[in-house]
This record gives structure tokens, C-alpha cells and sequence, in this order.
């Protein structure tokens, strides 16, 4: 008599399937609760963060100022982790406050979020920034936003997040290059007017960057700030998939050889 082996082939392929497709746990840069120990340091342009409590850094943020001067007051220099009444005053962020102002449209700060570690093969990601307005007499916001997968652009969402009268227009969301500029109309706000989500989706990245300038035609001091930041490891662990899946599809031929043998 034959045996039967049943679901062998079938037992592999739903595990390879869930293993490979499982999304990864979300973790949180968040500026308000910072794992104990970590910090951002005032006035530094780079910083890196182990937030998902496994030994080494999982994400790096690195800042160029191309021809601005950021301010310094009572607090320290900028940029810093700080809540601020003139932002949003109930949530913290990394807030990028110029002293003087871009004083040309060809000014700009560069920001650039890295992912490393478990992170390094790609991500998704979502993000939020603060404050995103303008003045009729001083400065408009203008934040270009860009995201690879090793070398391969990615596409981004950009949506309004906060409430009242969004404080900014949303230029090609959903393609490589979204782009977020303030509102004269709705003029300077000091509340959630001026929230907008960035995300990739489901979409795999390992940088994402925005450059934030003033395409004038005043020059004065302005500010943003750089909100809280979601990304997860690579969905599934292929090798680990692979590798199971291989033993089953093993295991199975030995029992089916098994069995022709003592038919």
C-alpha cells in the first residue's frame, strides 16, 4: 500500500508566503520619549539612535546647511529637540530655526535620514513635519522631499495631517519628488496647520531626504520642525524562509521515498 503524504509542498509554501510577506514590528523615533541615555545634542548636525532596543543605531539624521546660519537663544543653539509654543506646543520635534533667514532662494538646509543595522536593506517609512507656512513679509517654506532604495528613487505621499485651514499646497504626491510649499493666505501659525505626513507606504527605502528653502522674495528667520519617525525592518527574513521551507520540501522526498520503498 502507497502512503500518502499529504500537505507536505503545501505546509512550505504557505510558510515561505507568511514569512516573506509578514510585515516587520513598527518602530518609533520619538523626540518626546527618546530611549533613556540618547539624546540630541543643541547646535549638532548629525545624530544617531538605537530605538528598537537591539545592540547598534537603526537610524541616522544628518543636517547641511548650504549658506544659512541657524539661531541660538536662552535654550541653545538650533537645531534641538524642543516643544515650542511658536511650532506646535504640545509635541516635540527636532526644530530647525534659522537667525536671520535664507537670505537668497538659492540657500537651503539639506536633511537626510539614513536607516542602518537591521534597517540597512530598506524600510518603510512615514514621517512628520511641524510648522510648514509662510508670511507675505518675511519667508514661505518650500520643502522638497526625495527617497532611495540603494540608488532607486522611490515614490512619497505627502498629506496634510494637522486641523483648521492647511497652512500649505502639496505639489506630486505620490511620485519621486513631492513638494510642500507655505501659504501667504493662510499666513504664520503656531498650531497643528501646518502638519504634513510624508510616507513611502508599503514601498522599501534606505534614505529619505528634504531640502527646505525660502523661494522668497523676503528673507527673514523661519523655522520647521522635523516630527516623529516611523520605519520597520524588511518585511519577512528570506533566508530564514528558505531555509525551513527547504527542511519541509527535504523531509517530505525522504518520506515519499520511504514509502515507495515499502510499497
Amino acid at each position: 500500500m502507497r502512503a500518502k503524504i499529504p500537505g507536505i509542498r503545501a505546509l512550505a509554501a504557505v510558510l515561505l508566503l507568511l514569512l516573506t510577506t509578514a510585515p516587520g514590528h513598527a518602530v518609533l523615533l520619538d523626540w518626546t520619549n527618546l530611549p533613556s541615555g540618547q539624546s540630541w545634542t543643541p547646535g549638532a548636525l548629525t545624530g544617531a539612535f538605537n530605538v528598537d532596543g537591539v545592540a547598534g543605531n537603526d537610524i541616522q539624521i544628518s543636517i547641511v546647511s548650504n549658506g544659512v546660519t541657524f539661531a541660538s537663544d536662552g535654550t541653545g543653539a538650533y537645531p534641538q529637540n524642543i516643544a515650542d509654543a511658536a511650532i506646535n506646543s504640545s509635541v516635540k520635534g527636532l526644530q530647525l530655526w534659522t537667525s536671520a533667514g535664507m537670505t537668497n532662494s538659492t540657500n537651503n538646509v539639506t536633511v537626510t535620514i539614513s536607516f542602518l543595522g537591521t534597517y540597512a536593506a530598506g524600510t518603510p517609512v512615514s514621517l512628520t513635519l511641524f510648522d510648514v507656512d509662510a508670511t507675505t513679509t518675511q519667508f514661505i517654506d518650500k520643502i522638497s522631499v526625495t527617497a532611495v532604495k540603494g540608488s532607486t528613487p522611490v515614490n512619497l505621499t505627502a498629506a496634510f495631517s494637522g486641523t483648521g485651514t492647511q497652512s500649505f499646497s502639496v505639489a506630486n504626491s505620490g511620485t519621486t519628488n513631492p513638494v510642500i510649499t507655505g501659504l501667504t493666505s493662510v499666513g504664520n501659525i503656531s498650531n497643528s496647520q501646518g502638519n504634513v505626513t510624508i510616507s513611502s507606504g508599503s514601498a522599501l527605502v534606505t534614505s529619505i531626504t528634504f531640502v527646505w528653502n525660502n523661494p522668497g522674495p523676503n528673507f527673514g528667520s523661519q523655522a520647521i520642525d522635523l516630527g516623529n519617525v516611523s520605519f520597520a525592518p524588511e518585511v519577512g527574513s528570506g533566508s530564514a524562509a528558505l531555509l525551513l521551507c527547504g527542511g519541509l520540501l527535504a523531509f517530505g522526498r525522504r518520506r515519499q521515498s520511504a514509502a515507495r520503498a515499502a510499497a
